[in-house]
């Protein structure tokens, strides 16, 4: 049976276990890197009392910690992370998802050629810190509102492809994909390198809510078949009463999808 997450603010951890929730993906931010111990320990308090792990990370850095660009603080950069993936790990984090559009858009007039470097330089780096600490990254594409850098679940592949490195994979983002015209079956294309997907309805609402067809997207990841996590990454207007209709939803969908196989 496939593990469904859910992205939630801390603070509605313990809730989200009460749901059902297999696992917590929370915000980078929330291991505060850049604060005290004591900041940390109040989210760790957190998570346990949820019942349940903080498999999952995202949002890995602030909007104005850039990897590309003219202004990069490598060793601010460097710390940042070094401190999340180990406090990451600490939770029984996982998966790190490496979205981040702000940090990763290209300023207007720089070399798009010296923005790619930059960010293949911050990749290296990041998967073999992320290594030392027992994660694996995932690299997440973007619609073009969010960022000007890898806006499809193919850019994403062909790059993770392109450096073969180990505890690099991809996010399938349906969400990114809808916005993007993306076709579904792209996610089978990625499924030897596909490490997390995150699920939300048309207009970032919960799974259920739109019009999205996610019949046809679990038919493709039962074909795959998909075994990591699910993340209901959405705006949750009413946590307390949406959550459970959108996670049973989610459970029903994905247990009753039609039959697609692939050749090796």
């Amino acid at each position: 049976m496939i593990r469904i997450g859910c992205s939630v603010p801390v603070t509605s951890a313990r809730l989200a276990g009460e749901i059902g929730f297999d696992f917590l993906e929370l915000r980078v931010a929330e291991l505060h890197p850049g604060g005290s111990q004591s900041e940390f320990l109040e989210t760790a308090r957190l998570v346990e009392a949820a019942a349940i792990p903080a498999e999952t990370f995202a949002f890995l850095l602030p909007r104005d910690m850039k990897v590309v660009g003219p202004s990069v603080d490598l060793s601010a950069v460097r710390r940042w992370v070094s401190t999340a993936f180990e406090r990451a790990n600490s939770l029984g984090g996982r998966i790190i998802v490496v979205g981040s559009g702000d940090a990763r858009r290209i300023p207007a007039g720089f070399s798009k050629e010296r923005a790619r470097s930059q960010f293949i330089s911050f990749l290296v780096e990041a998967v073999e810190l992320a290594s030392k600490a027992g994660l694996t990254l995932a690299l997440e594409p973007l619609n073009r509102t969010e960022s000007n850098m890898i806006n499809s679940l193919d850019d994403a592949l062909a790059l993770v492809r392109s450096l073969s490195l180990p505890n690099l994979g991809v996010v399938g983002d349906v969400y990114h994909m809808h916005l993007e015209d993306e076709p579904v079956w792209h996610l089978a294309e990625a499924r030897a390198d596909l490490r997390h997907v995150q699920l939300a309805d048309v207009g970032r609402v919960p799974p259920g809510e739109g019009n999205l067809d996610f019949p046809t997207i679990f038919t493709y990841l039962s074909a795959i078949p998909y075994t990591g996590g699910l993340a209901l990454e959405c705006s949750f207007t009413r946590f307390r009463d949406q959550a459970p209709l959108s996670l049973d939803y989610v459970r029903r969908v994905s247990s009753t999808t039609g039959a697609l196989t692939f050749a090796d």
